[in-house]
């Protein structure tokens, strides 16, 4: 839904809720976060908004692995705009934790208490 946020706008919608229930903590802040930065960046310019949708579908990809409907926010959903053909997971990324510490032989140690060295430089 984060392509349609003039159109929720523009109906007068104030107020959206994120789903949260029986999902991580890394998908409620990622998503609140990117819906608030989409929000902010539409009222501050339309354009900046469009500009930056890419980053939007990038960041919310990276936390969930399911593909995404409008539901019923159109009308009753069709056998088309429906997704059957699968109710498995997408997963291209695994979240490990966040970095905490981090010594001069390049170990690491992760929030969740995984320990690794850093081999190769990352994106």
């Amino acid at each position: 839904m984060i392509e349609h946020i003039p159109e929720m706008i523009d109906a007068g919608i104030d107020s959206f809720k994120i789903e949260g229930r029986m999902k991580t903590a890394l998908y409620v802040a990622t998503v609140a976060r990117t819906y608030r930065k989409a929000i902010d960046d539409y009222l501050e310019s339309p354009k900046k908004y469009e500009e930056n949708m890419e980053w939007y579908r990038d960041q919310i990809s990276n936390c969930t692995y399911r593909q995404f409907t409008t539901g019923f926010f159109y009308g009753k959903p069709d056998h088309e705009s429906q997704i059957y053909d699968s109710n498995t997971y997408v997963k291209e990324y695994t979240y490990l934790g966040i970095i905490g510490e981090k010594n001069e032989k390049a170990d690491m140690r992760l929030s969740r208490g995984i320990s690794f060295r850093l081999e190769k430089k990352l994106k």
